[in-house]
């Protein structure tokens, strides 16, 4: 990590301690608690914070407009309809619209992502450039935190600080100083928090969190994730619009507390790429399987983390790694964690195996994949019955979702929580358990050492 990031982090901390600090001084002032005490009823007023892809592509799945409105939208300067629309098409089915919430706010540092969101909304909501303004306006129950990551934790503590609650990206913060903030923030404040992990409420999670409970695969030592891309699709080397400039975007509120650069579209559009604004193939990626495992393992944060890799091919475009490899440990759990990936691949692979001393456990769609040893005592019958190497021993279909997805269940929980005040699945404590975990991985990377975290003073050591 830079001198510069260092300078930013502390001064971003300090920011959130005398945020914590004045809660309660908030509270005696009479600042708004909004979304407290709500029949069920009630219309929910929701602003999105961050306009890009990944914002687009969730409006698609609340059901607020349809994938093929994107195609007639203008603006992105000279960015191909196909890349325009990117995000949307299978991954994000049109949906029934949740008629009980309202967008009635976007805002977005890039002018022509404004332009999108009222054609998207066909200028239903209102149009912001600074998010402190969605804050400050009180028909804003929750926000949703769709920007960069290094912007996630600050926008988040602002909102605690509002009386939003919050519905917030992976990776949550952009470092384990602003995790530990961002917990504070939550609990002092008593938000409702739900981190866009919808895998929680996936039938096929749970019932693989199922049979590991009960001993379907013997006692699991190890967790095998592996993510490979192939090195012709260049991942997150996205297309730059020709109009966006200085004057189409407030390039110095895009930086916020990263350390200061001369205006650069690419580090806009690819900034997944820059450790100034992304969390790396942990944050980015990793994450996605961490909410997944921490859940089917009922394991929280590591006690060690190494990491290793770097950038062998795509020098032109990425300064994160293209190989990464990372090893967590979990010794109360008699548990490793291990997680590959590759950016430069011939094939295109991704997945996850829970290996157990009777037998592994994969996932294939709505099946679960169940891989006996060898000499397996508790498969032995099947095993007899089907010896093929290179078959799985037993299948195990889930039944279908029915009417709501995964992802729309998410959205129903956290807007329900909202209203109720109940807890959500990707609660703080998932949250924070994620989080930490993925800057664990990160921190190993950069010091070139195992790290440990430090459970009582809340750091990584």
């Amino acid at each position: 990590m830079s001198s510069d990031q260092e300078v930013t982090r502390r001064e971003f901390l300090k920011k959130g301690a005398r945020v914590a600090a004045g809660f309660a001084m908030a509270s005696q002032l009479g600042v708004p608690a909004f979304s407290q005490n709500r029949s069920p009823n009630d219309t929910l007023g929701i602003g999105v914070i961050g306009f890009g892809i990944r914002a687009r592509q969730m409006m698609c799945r609340l059901g607020h407009f349809h994938p093929k409105a994107a195609e007639k939208a203008t603006g992105f300067g000279s960015i191909s309809r196909e890349d325009r629309t990117r995000g949307y098409g299978r991954r994000a089915p049109p949906v029934k619209p949740f008629v009980k919430e309202q967008i009635r706010a976007v805002c977005d540092v890039y002018e022509d992502a404004r332009k999108y969101a009222g054609e998207m909304f066909d200028s239903k909501v209102t149009l912001y450039d600074n998010y402190r303004k969605v804050l400050e306006n009180r028909d804003i129950d929750a926000v949703m935190i769709f920007t960069p990551d290094h912007w996630h934790a600050q926008v988040a503590i602002d909102a605690c600080e509002a009386g939003k609650d919050v519905f917030i990206e992976k990776c949550p913060t952009h470092s384990f100083q602003e995790g530990v903030a961002l917990k504070k923030a939550v609990e002092t404040h008593k938000r409702v928090i739900q981190l866009n992990e919808s895998t929680v409420q996936s039938p096929v999670t749970k019932k693989m969190r199922d049979l590991v409970r009960s001993g379907a695969l013997g006692r699991v030592h190890m967790v095998r994730v592996f993510r490979f891309y192939p090195f012709s699709r260049r991942l997150w080397d996205w297309p730059i619009p020709s109009n966006l400039n200085p004057k189409t975007i407030n390039w110095k509120e895009f930086l916020g507390s990263a350390p200061h650069r001369a205006f650069d579209p690419k580090r806009v559009i690819q900034w997944r790429c820059y450790w100034d604004y992304g969390t790396g193939i942990c944050g980015d990626l990793f994450s996605h399987d961490m909410a997944s495992i921490n859940m089917i393992m009922d394991i929280h944060i590591p006690h060690t983390a190494v990491a290793s890799g770097g950038v062998y091919e795509l020098k032109d475009y990425l300064e994160i790694p293209d190989v990464y490899n990372s090893i967590y440990e979990y010794p109360d759990k008699n548990l490793t964690v291990a997680f590959s990936a590759n950016f430069t691949s011939t094939f295109r692979p991704r997945g996850i195996e829970y290996i157990g001393t009777e037998a592994s456990m994969t996932k294939r769609g709505n099946e679960i994949q169940i891989w006996a040893a060898p000499d397996s005592k508790r498969y032995a019958h099947l095993l007899q019955e089907s010896p093929k190497e290179g078959v799985p021993t037993e299948i195990i279909e889930v039944p279908s979702e029915g009417q709501m997805s995964s992802g729309e269940k998410h959205f129903h929980e956290f807007f329900d929580a909202v209203r109720t005040r109940k807890e959500t699945s990707a609660n703080m404590h998932m949250c924070f358990g994620e989080d930490i975990s993925c800057h664990m991985g990160t921190e190993a990377f950069h010091q070139g050492r195992k790290v440990k975290w430090d459970p009582v003073n809340l750091k990584i050591v």
